[in-house]
């Protein structure tokens, strides 16, 4: 990082931050971005749409880059283009501001334009792995220190906790106190809620595999899904690496299964291959709403990512693939927890570990059933049917503060 310019956006900030700290606010007036402005499929959508469907007093305006995919929101949402004169001028009205990551989801700048607002961090995942200012213990201390010093200035006011776990990490990670925790679950999950939803989402998978693949898939068909997270460093397991290839494809005919792949969002910002690669029971498919996914799997293969947590309320199988489980915990992103204290299933270290997991799963469901169980109390306690409307109603009560 240069310092003069890590000097130049401080100041920057400095000055923004004041300015819109004094501005004249409407609570009436919510603002909305995710995924800096290049995804709208996450907890900010889903809740978006829930204010806009049950507060019609309530103006709702979603921040986005002008070629993102915005089809999903309520008709009652306005999309604004981001760093547009009109963004500029809502994000120094709204009363409230709701973003997934940070505020790069509501301007390229990553600048507070809403230091005045009620301001409120979904975040996207319950951290296994280290996240925020515990994610920078390998920097240099010229990061840390501009990292600490940079949060005055672009930190949230409240932030979304799903339970007591949580919280302890959001007090290290984000600096947050037990003030300004809104308790409750990501309004993502809401879909796993509705056997009707679920099932649409099912068949709206289905359809899109069957025309990636030239094979015959069916209600009866095993999706079994891969979603590793990133690593700063190392390499991520692909299945179209598989040593025994010929094997494998055995398997997944035998059973009636295809492996689905989907990449991380980071990793697929830093892969520059457009190419999509498919083999006859191996697809890539990294263009498609994480949750949809999540409801037509079967079985879940995933290492240190969050979206197992997500998974357990649909209480089906998860496979843990940590092939690199020292050297992450070690060397690379780090981990909030020992693997002992957190894994929701099996536990595979190399890929013929992998292949009897994923078949013994398969073959018996219910094998883990108590783990997740255990596991879905201690890190889910928030959650539940009414998370969208219990979030909604404590920033209510912060506005009233």
């Amino acid at each position: 990082m240069n310092p003069l310019k890590a000097f130049q956006r401080i100041i920057a900030g400095t000055y923004l931050l004041i300015k819109s700290k004094h501005q004249h606010r409407q609570n009436n007036i919510w603002v909305f971005g995710e995924w800096f402005g290049e995804k709208c499929n996450d907890n900010c959508m889903y809740l978006a749409n829930y204010v806009a469907n049950q507060y019609p007093n309530i103006k709702i305006f979603w921040v986005a880059k002008p070629d993102t995919d915005t089809s999903r929101l309520s008709k009652r949402i306005s999309v604004i283009a981001m760093d547009s004169k009109t963004s500029f001028e809502v994000l120094a009205q709204a009363g409230v501001a709701v973003v997934g990551q940070n505020f790069y989801d509501l301007s390229s700048t990553g600048y507070n334009y809403v230091q005045g607002a009620c301001t409120v961090l979904l975040w996207h995942g319950v951290p296994w792995k280290r996240i925020g200012y515990d994610a920078t213990r390998s920097m240099t201390w010229f990061i840390r220190f501009y990292d600490n010093l940079i949060d005055v200035l672009q930190s949230a006011k409240f932030y979304l906790t799903l339970s007591d776990k949580y919280s302890k990490v959001l007090e290290t990670a984000y600096h947050a106190h037990s003030s300004s925790l809104i308790k409750a679950g990501y309004p993502r999950n809401s879909i796993f809620y509705y056997p009707i939803q679920i099932n649409e989402a099912r068949q709206f998978v289905l359809s899109k595999l069957s025309r990636l693949t030239n094979i015959k898939l069916s209600e009866n068909t095993k999706i079994i899904t891969y979603m590793p997270t990133f690593r700063n460093n190392g390499t991520i397991y692909s299945f179209h690496d598989f040593r025994n290839g010929g094997y494998l494809n055995q398997l997944l005919e035998k059973y009636n299964a295809i492996i689905v792949q989907k990449a991380h969002y980071v990793n697929q910002k830093l892969d520059n291959s457009s190419d999509l690669k498919t083999e006859a029971r191996i697809i890539d498919l990294d263009d498609i709403d994480a949750q949809r996914l999540l409801c037509a799997t079967d079985l879940l293969i995933t290492d240190y990512s969050s979206c197992f947590f997500d998974y357990l309320l649909l209480d089906r199988p998860v496979v843990h693939f940590l092939y690199d489980y020292e050297y992450y915990r070690d060397r690379d992103r780090g981990l909030y927890y020992p693997k002992e204290d957190v894994v929701a299933g099996s536990v595979a270290a190399n890929e013929e570990e992998l292949i009897k997991d994923i078949f013994e799963n398969l073959k018996c469901p219910n094998l883990y059933k108590k783990r997740r169980e255990k596991i879905r109390s201690e890190f889910l306690t928030y959650e539940n049917i009414s998370n969208c409307e219990s979030i909604t109603k404590q920033i209510f009560e912060k506005l009233k503060k």
